[in-house]
């Protein structure tokens, strides 16, 4: 009996290794991708889509192309009428918007009221979004239908996170709560009153702690495990509008419209440092990805500086291009880059390794609230008051692409963690998904 049971489970995990496997085309650059069992396999049709017109010319192609491929041929075989509906599509992609590395896949009407903020899942099936209407949503990417409503709080959610496991979900709100949601039932399973208006809140990098930062001026951190409120972290005179840890979790670093930052022992709650040099309100500051030391604030006083907690007494470089106020930035996942965006409708390009501009990146004709790098740092991507929103290339600086089809103020634009999905959220409470891939 036992050695039956053994067979039989040596035999449903050998079939269901089998069916792990994805195939997809590549929109830009051209290219038939398929993946089995974690392994890639990339054929690239670059020059056939480029002279032929008929999805089955393309697949005669590609087979005679390939001749010696056994992987490929048994492919094409398995899903020959799969993969022309597939090169079909990529046809009128490419003749609609040639060379275009994005092509507007699907517009979701997400919520009643204005969006507020969107984040992907780390897989990129799904995301989440939040919304003046109170509610935080969570729709399914491929399928195009809202999966769950978290519905708790009785006025606008302006912040949610994903937890490391993504099962659960963070979200705060104007309603002075943030909350913790199950993501599979929607099941609010804690409320942390804060007794403020909540702007942001994120979990730590481990996930044991919630930290919030306030309208009334202070910020609180929650234990996760007890749910208790277990620090406030207090000394700023205005609203706190934006909160982060360093990567080892020993600090946090608060931004105020009282034109400071502060830096605070993330275990104690003691503030540490005050980062005061700026004139006007902050509008972004965080710790260098790439280490613990290298501080960036960016203000309405038109100024990005950077900061060494070594050396604390004063900002190492004060970067002064923008001739209006630095409305958003942000730091590629290497640490190497920094972009920030101004109300004078320009961005600019930093290297932070060697603390001096590189590009000034031009192309809007209205403010920029909104900047994302793609996983590479090969691109950034922008959103404008203007409507636009607009791929820079990150080495040259020149404008790769326009993503049309967007009207009114973009809100937000954001990459999907591969870089293959763009989703840009409108002021007209819709969201429109950008994509490179072809699924099959």
């Amino acid at each position: 009996m036992i050695f039956f049971l053994y067979f039989f489970f040596i035999f449903f995990f050998l079939n269901f290794m089998e069916k792990e496997e994805n195939i997809y085309i590549n929109i830009y650059p051209p290219s038939l991708n398929y993946i089995r069992n974690n392994k890639k396999e990339i054929y690239d049709i670059t020059n056939e889509i480029k002279i032929k017109t008929q999805p089955e010319e393309i697949l005669n192609d590609l087979s005679n192309k390939y001749s010696n491929n056994t992987n490929l041929n048994n492919l094409i075989n398995k899903f020959s009428d799969k993969i022309k509906i597939g090169f079909q599509k990529l046809i009128s992609a490419t003749t609609t918007k040639p060379n275009a590395r994005y092509h507007l896949e699907k517009t979701f009407q997400c919520h009643e009221l204005p969006i507020t903020k969107i984040q992907f899942n780390k897989k990129g099936d799904k995301f989440i979004t939040s919304s003046y209407d109170a509610k935080a949503i969570l729709w399914d990417r491929y399928k195009g239908n809202a999966i769950m409503e978290y519905t708790s709080h009785t006025n606008v959610v302006n912040s949610i996170k994903f937890n490391n496991n993504e099962d659960k979900i963070l979200t705060g709100s104007f309603d002075e709560t943030a909350k913790l949601y199950n993501v599979s039932d929607g099941k609010c399973i804690n409320t942390y009153e804060n007794n403020s208006e909540v702007i942001e809140c994120i979990f730590n990098n481990d996930n044991s702690n919630i930290a919030t930062c306030l309208m009334g001026n202070c910020s609180k951190v929650f234990d996760t495990e007890t749910n208790k409120n277990i620090l406030n972290l207090l000394g700023h005179e205005k609203e706190v509008i934006k909160i982060s840890y360093n990567e080892d979790n020993t600090k946090l670093l608060t931004g105020s419209y009282d034109t400071t930052a502060k830096i605070y022992d993330s275990k104690t709650g003691e503030k540490i440092f005050d980062l005061k040099e700026h004139n006007l309100e902050i509008t972004s500051c965080y710790f260098r990805n790439k280490d613990n030391n290298y501080i960036i604030t960016t203000s309405m006083d038109k100024k990005c500086k950077i900061w060494d907690i070594r050396k604390i007494n004063n900002s190492i470089k004060t970067f002064t291009e923008h001739n209006g106020e630095i409305l958003c930035s942000n730091i590629d996942n290497s640490g190497k880059y920094l972009v920030t965006g101004g109300s004078d409708s320009i961005c600019y390009l930093y290297n932070l390794d060697e603390l001096k501009i590189i590009k000034k990146l031009e192309g809007h004709l209205k403010e920029i609230y909104s900047l994302c790098f793609d996983l590479k740092s090969d691109y950034i991507l922008s959103g404008s008051a203007d409507g636009n929103c607009i791929l820079f290339n990150v080495q040259n600086g020149k404008c790769e692409e326009i993503l049309e089809g967007n009207e009114g103020e973009i809100i937000s634009a954001i990459f999907n963690y591969n870089s293959n999905d763009i989703l840009i959220s409108n002021v007209d409470n819709f969201i429109k998904l950008y994509t490179n891939i072809i699924i099959i």
